[in-house]
């Protein structure tokens, strides 16, 4: 099992196009092979999570690059404070 974790700061007044823009990305990698689960979660303090579970990081890596033009078309930039952080978790 491999994770994906990405981790969005909005800015203030900018939380519903920054969830909007991850729930676009969500639909589009559940077409993606290797994919277990995907989600939008939102902690209380207002960041916003893209959560997706792979069977492995080779299926990842090989879903990765179709996905990064895709991903700079759905900048979030002009509503964050910084870049998201990203999290590549393996199981152990």
């Amino acid at each position: 099992m491999f994770v994906e974790l990405r981790i969005h700061r909005p800015l203030e007044g900018h939380t519903e196009e920054t969830r909007s823009v991850l729930h676009q990305q969500a639909r589009r990698m559940k077409a993606d092979q290797g994919l277990r689960q995907v989600s939008v979660l939102e902690e209380k303090d207002g960041e916003l999570c893209l959560l997706a579970i792979w069977e492995s990081r080779d299926t990842w890596t090989a879903a990765r690059a179709p996905r990064e033009d895709a991903e700079q078309q759905a900048d979030t930039s002009a509503f964050e404070a910084a870049p998201p952080r990203v999290l590549l978790l393996e199981e152990t």
